[in-house]
């Protein structure tokens, strides 16, 4: 392999690399349930926003006012697995930020998220705004 055959190689390892580390998030002021906010997500934008860190959570709080307004984030559990919490973009959890005595699953129907400062759980028809990842 000749040198700039390399170089290029890199190079274009470096920018996936970069782009998978700096995402977009956008905040949407439209009043949706998890599933609705996740469709319109994935037709306009990427899918759900995922929180990978405590500064990007701390980026999200931000981008959405600072407000301590609940939003839909992409983290839902399994109906049947309550305990194995996912990103609806299909990645791994690996930062989570619970509000105190969170996820409770009160009454067996919350399996979705929702973040203001923390993250806690809901029921899924709840109507509210959400952040979209592009």
């Amino acid at each position: 392999m000749t040198l700039m055959k390399a170089s290029i190689i890199l190079l274009i390892v470096i920018c996936g690399l970069t782009k998978a580390l700096i995402r977009e998030h956008v905040y949407l002021r439209i009043p949706k349930n998890w599933t609705g906010a996740q469709s319109y997500c994935r037709t306009y934008y990427e899918d759900l926003s995922t929180i990978t860190s405590q500064e990007e959570q701390d980026m999200l709080i931000q981008l959405s006012g600072g407000n301590q307004i609940f939003q839909w984030i992409g983290l839902y559990s399994h109906i049947q697995h309550t305990r194995n919490w996912l990103w609806s973009d299909g990645n791994s959890v690996s930062f989570t930020d619970w509000d105190k005595g969170q996820p409770n699953n009160v009454n067996g129907s919350q399996y979705c998220a929702l973040m203001s400062i923390f993250y806690t759980f809901s029921e899924i028809l709840f109507d509210v705004y959400f952040l979209c990842v592009r």
